[in-house]
């Protein structure tokens, strides 16, 4: 075995970045047992989490660039480890110390980025795929700015996306308008390792908002839906943002869309990593598919949450993946053999692998890949305008939504993605109308107790930690604890520890 040589800045910067996630880290191989490449190759990501917290990372190994943060790993870790957030800053490394290379193509396409604003070095204007749709120009005071993302802005296979959003946002009469100041959101670029370029393009972001009064964002990629809502606030960006899908459903619910005209054919829809894993909405792109006459969906065998990444994430759109090893093969037999006629998406970068796939496996001429918004514009295609004038947007978010998140008996599926709003929401169901701080304590010891050993807290340290007896907790959570305190604390259902 070769021994790795430590470099000490690139150490320090590995042990600084990893923090509390290296002693999380108990090396349980879930993340590596869960990983999707474990599919068609070997990925191990806990041989590269525990040279992490050695200090003995190998950074010329190929293995750093495989990961496509889809975050099924941090999904079924115990202790919620952000393994994926720690392979990002072993990236960083590579790319700000220049300890290894960068893979060629990512090169490229991030100095593409630093360049021209997006990953294929066009020099034309952003705005460039709007001209001839009759859409303006976003001024203060406009509802809505839509934001198309690199691929539907710059790529003709994806192209099709932006185009049928704003049919269907003028159909249902959105004030809505695009800026042409714009440049790329840099969430790809962060997750390749530059933090300094993505700094720097969300900077130059908030400041064209803000400058236009933008408040409301309503994009077609859920990568950049994902930076804009969970990222940009960290560099002092504030805005409500949506994804397609989920200001397609409060149409529909607002009757603003009436989607009339039948399709008549089977659809299966792939849950995108970033809309459905990382931020929770797996109902409403199902709602708008519903909604449709004549259109009969189809699942995959892993979808929701255990959704099968299409393998563009992270970077790996730009680069080239061996034949045998493609995700997006994968998903497009499985659809075929479900009978699906058309592969419904709602993320660019999905559209861009499996329109790839579907060229490179010959199956052209057997299913179709289509966005969601592209299926609606055809079913409300000749129906009425909406009376009422102009679309009024609401402060609408992508509404929590208990039933993706627990299962059949109400306990947790994903015990990261808990927080004190999903706990209050949680506790209600549970007939608890208001969390006390007696009713916090329960719920801290069974969090800590369970980060730390994966199991909810025995009795008696219960008992212990919280000062309270087995009446005063009943009395807290009329469920009792293993069907009441363990639902709100976020956890999955305990393996018979509670009696009660």
């Amino acid at each position: 075995m070769e021994v790795v040589t430590p470099v000490r800045e690139a150490v320090d910067a590995v042990v600084e970045a990893g923090g509390d996630t290296f002693k999380s880290c108990y090396q349980c191989g879930l993340c590596s047992g869960s990983c999707p490449w474990n599919l068609v190759r070997d990925f191990i990501p806990r041989k590269i989490m525990h040279q992490a917290q050695l200090g003995l990372v190998d950074f010329e190994d190929e293995d750093i660039w495989l990961c496509l943060a889809c975050g099924t790993c941090m999904q079924r870790c115990p202790r919620g480890v952000g393994t994926i957030d720690v392979i990002r800053d072993l990236r960083r490394v590579v790319t700000e110390l220049g300890v290894a290379e960068v893979p060629d193509s990512l090169r490229i396409a991030t100095k593409n980025i630093a360049g021209t604003g997006n990953p294929q070095g066009e020099a034309e204007n952003r705005a460039h795929w709007a001209e001839g749709l009759d859409i303006k120009l976003f001024t203060e005071g406009t509802e809505l700015m839509y934001y198309s993302c690199c691929l539907p802005s710059y790529d003709p296979n994806c192209k099709a996306t932006a185009v049928a959003t704003v049919g269907v946002l003028k159909k249902a009469v959105v004030d809505f308008g695009i800026l042409d100041t714009d440049t790329c959101c840099g969430g790809t670029v962060r997750k390749v390792g530059n933090e300094s370029l993505f700094r720097s393009l969300a900077e130059r972001n908030i400041n064209a908002f803000n400058e236009g009064g933008v408040k409301n964002i309503i994009t077609s990629s859920p990568h950049c839906y994902h930076t804009f809502k969970n990222e940009y606030p960290d560099v002092g960006g504030d805005f409500n943002v949506l994804h397609h899908t989920q200001l397609l459903a409060q149409l529909i619910d607002d009757g603003r869309l009436k989607p009339a005209n039948a399709l008549n054919k089977k659809v299966a829809y792939h849950d995108p990593c970033y809309l459905g894993r990382h931020n929770g909405t797996y109902e409403e792109p199902r709602k708008v598919l519903r909604s449709i006459p004549g259109l009969e969906l189809v699942e995959f065998r892993d979808n929701r949450e255990n959704s099968i990444c299409c393998g563009g994430g992270a970077g790996r759109l730009w680069m080239e993946t061996k034949k045998g090893q493609r995700f997006s093969d994968l998903r497009i037999e499985e659809a075929i053999n479900q009978g699906a006629e058309v592969l419904a998406v709602a993320c660019p970068t999905c559209m861009a692998m499996f329109k790839d796939s579907v060229v490179s496996m010959d199956k052209s001429d057997v299913i179709e890949i289509k966005d969601i918004s592209e299926l609606v514009r055809d079913a409300c295609a000749g129906t009425p305008e909406p009376k009422g004038g102009k679309y009024k947007m609401q402060q609408v978010k992508s509404t929590f939504m208990l039933a993706t998140h627990v299962d059949e008996e109400g306990f947790m599926r994903e015990p990261h993605r808990w927080d004190a709003e999903i706990a209050a929401q949680l506790g209600k169901q549970q007939g608890v109308e208001t969390l006390t701080d007696d009713h916090w304590k329960v719920v801290k010891s069974l969090r800590d107790y369970y980060t730390e050993f994966g199991v909810p807290t025995p009795v008696a340290k219960l008992h212990k930690d919280t000062g309270m007896d087995q009446k005063q907790i009943k009395a807290l959570f009329p469920a009792g604890l293993g069907r009441g305190a363990v639902k709100v604390a976020g956890l999955p259902k305990p393996p018979g520890l509670y009696p009660w």
